[in-house]
């Protein structure tokens, strides 16, 4: 086992174990907008996704089949809707032995030195490589600087922002190893309206209801019968969950955002001719899927929030689900009394273009051993070969 496996593996198992600190909760709270015990229960979660030995064989092969240690410095762009996201990008790097130089986030500027303080308690080497720094996202100087002293180069973030980095990098550094990748979206799959409505509850709550791993619709496959029960059970198991997962700070404007986004649902669905339910955390529209494919327009918002709407039957789902494709991330199965259906459920999805599929309830718990495009470690990172 590598010297940084071990490190990490040791700094999982005390916060675990003891608990995240006060401080680093308390800092990331004020940061990224989050309560601290939502802060501690995201950090949880983000630790369930290392294995151990997954890891350890994912790091050995990519690093075993390369004749050159990966390139160093590393440089991060840090995504600024979820501080885990940053940090699975930078525990990627010093994984690989990379020293991994961030450009934090105006939206989130204590993300990384929240990762740096938990590292220097049980993995100082780590926390030794780890650097950042902070400037304008007009500031052509400073990007230019940044560009040019990288070895490689990672970011993640809007499609806008990415387009305007790619042209940054061409015009500094062409032919700069690097990994970018823009908006992604995911969404939750049942096959019936009924399940583990806790699990739900939990992946929409978690993060606010931010970044590319949160559940922007649940799809019932076979369609809603009963709209105004699964309504009841989604929004009480939403108000059960508050009190572990509170609120955070939420954009101003956002409750007038989600009601008119229900009105307009409830207008389209009467022009339908279907029902809607709606209430505080969810809006269910009832009956059959109502055409070939997903309407797009009827995606949740940002937020603390889900649409239900019904699908087609589960053999048909990876074609309804085409708008979305290109833009999937993660899809969570509702577990239903039917494991050969949440089989083929998830074949559909991977079919569809989701780049994981898990249980409800483990979205925001993606896997260490691969990047979260579902890459190998590292992946991009390397100088292509030449001839």
């Amino acid at each position: 086992m590598s010297p940084e496996i071990t490190a990490i593996w040791s700094l999982a198992r005390a916060l675990r174990r003891e608990g995240v600190p006060a401080s680093v909760c308390d800092r990331l709270a004020g940061s990224a907008g989050l309560r601290p015990i939502a802060v501690e229960a995201l950090i949880v979660a983000w630790l369930d996704g290392l294995d151990e030995t997954r890891l350890g064989r994912a790091l050995a092969a990519q690093v075993g089949a390369r004749a050159t240690p990966v390139p160093s410095p590393l440089h991060v762009v840090a995504p600024g809707n979820l501080f885990v996201a940053t940090w699975q990008l930078i525990v990627e790097g010093l994984l690989l032995g990379a020293a991994v130089h961030v450009r934090v986030s105006g939206r989130d500027v204590d993300a990384v030195a929240a990762l740096h303080e938990l590292l220097s308690t049980r993995a100082p080497t780590l926390a030794s490589r780890l650097t950042w720094v902070a400037f304008a996202r007009e500031d052509e100087p400073a990007w230019g600087a940044f560009l040019r002293q990288a070895g490689a180069l990672v970011a993640q973030g809007s499609d806008a922002a990415m387009a305007s980095l790619r042209a940054r990098v061409d015009a500094t550094r062409p032919g700069l190893p690097m990994r970018i990748h823009g908006h992604r979206l995911s969404l939750i799959a049942s096959a019936g309206a009924a399940g583990d409505w806790s699990r739900v509850a939990r992946d929409v709550l978690l993060a606010d209801g931010r970044g590319c791993m949160a559940p922007r619709v649940w799809v019932v496959c076979g369609g809603v019968d009963a709209p105004e029960a699964t309504a009841d059970a989604v929004d009480a198991a939403c108000g059960a969950l508050t009190r572990a997962l509170p609120a955070g700070r939420r954009p101003v404007g956002w409750e007038a955002v989600w009601r008119g986004h229900v009105e307009q649902l409830r207008f389209d669905a009467a022009v339908a001719g279907q029902a809607l339910v709606d209430r505080p955390h969810v809006a269910v529209l009832g009956g059959p899927a109502a055409g070939s494919q997903i309407d797009l327009s009827q995606l949740s918002p940002v937020g603390r929030a889900l649409v239900v709407v019904p699908g087609p039957a589960v053999e048909a789902l990876a074609a309804w689900l085409a708008p979305l494709g290109a833009h999937l991330s993660t899809g969570a199965v509702v577990p239903t009394a039917s494991p050969e259906r949440d089989a083929a459920l998830r074949v559909q999805l991977t079919r569809a273009g989701c780049l994981r599929v898990c249980d409800a309830g483990a979205m925001q718990s993606p896997p260490w051993c691969q990047t979260s495009e579902a890459e190998p470690l590292g992946a991009g990172w390397w100088p292509e070969p030449q001839g």
